[in-house]
């Protein structure tokens, strides 16, 4: 289990700071995080007496921009600032987003590792694909066009008297819809991201970019894209166009990268590549999964590779 903690110093400065700019009625918490795949992150959670509505903000994000130059008093106003927007939003009631009628409709889902998340998951409504898990959440409007995004834990759904079953149906029909599909050709994301990195457009398209028969699936977003991997005929049509079976490698939570099967790639090195990359790439708490997959045409299954 990985643990970030910030400077103890810095902690019990920050913490301090933000007490201080607290109401009457509202409470603050310290203390580990349990994030994906069993990652404990050290945070801060502001909520008002006597609701279930908070705000939760983790120290070593806030640890770097301080290294950076962002004075501690101004770190804690945006920490208030922060909570007070999630308060006006929601009036402090959750009901706002988890009992009105349009709470299926918001209803999406994201792809996390089973087997790393087994406390995570006794707490959530899910359904397990492979060595993968749905978990399901509750996209929450915040205001100018800005999203934040709930998961729905057992008492959620209970509370807002839905069954796993009409989540999974409401999140099978809505994800594509609130988060949709983004396919291209890895070479193009490569070029995408370094124009994001540099703010200037790549001078010629990557070389041989028809040579590199890989492609990245995620969403608009890029945050939990993997979950398109499941989203109705988005990896069926994608093996009809290139009339073949696919590789699939879990790249992180937010993306996979598909491989034109055809008969071509060792998938024992694939595995151990994507094994290495997760162990000295990926970030502990971004990791999907150490298996490569398989999606065949023939029975429109999705298996182990």
């Amino acid at each position: 289990m990985e643990m970030r903690t910030a400077d103890r110093t810095f902690r019990r400065d920050l913490i301090a700071a933000v007490y201080a700019g607290l109401g009457p009625e509202e409470e603050l918490t310290a203390g580990m995080i349990l994030k994906n795949n069993g990652v404990m992150r050290e945070g801060i959670q502001i909520r008002k007496k006597d609701t279930g509505v908070s705000r939760v903000v983790y120290l070593d994000e806030l640890a770097a921009r301080y290294e950076a130059g962002i004075p501690l008093s101004t770190l804690a106003e945006q920490v208030c600032a922060l909570k007070d927007r999630v308060e006006e939003m929601t009036k402090g009631k959750p009901e706002v987003f988890l009992n009105d009628s349009t709470f299926l409709e918001r209803v999406s889902f994201r792809l996390i590792s089973a087997g790393r998340n087994h406390d995570f998951l006794l707490q959530h409504p899910h359904r397990q694909v492979l060595d993968l898990a749905m978990v399901y959440c509750v996209s929450v409007p915040l205001g100018e066009g800005v999203q934040g995004t709930a998961m729905i834990r057992h008492e959620y759904a209970e509370r807002a008297g839905v069954t796993e079953e009409e989540l999974h149906e409401a999140a099978i029909r809505n994800a594509p819809l609130i988060y949709p599909p983004k396919l291209c050709r890895i070479t193009d994301a490569i070029d995408e991201l370094l124009t994001i990195c540099t703010g200037k457009e790549a001078a010629e398209p990557f070389p041989q970019a028809d040579a590199v028969p890989l492609y990245v699936l995620s969403n608009t977003s890029g945050v939990y894209g993997a979950a398109a991997m499941l989203y109705d005929g988005v990896i069926s049509g994608f093996a009809a166009e290139k009339n073949c079976d696919l590789i699939i490698l879990p790249s992180s939570v937010h993306e996979v990268i598909l491989l034109p099967d055809e008969g071509l790639h060792r998938k024992e090195h694939l595995a151990q590549m994507v094994l290495e990359v997760n162990r000295t790439e990926v970030a502990a708490e971004e990791v999907l999964s150490d298996r490569i997959y398989r999606y065949d045409r023939n029975s429109d299954r999705l298996m182990f590779a």
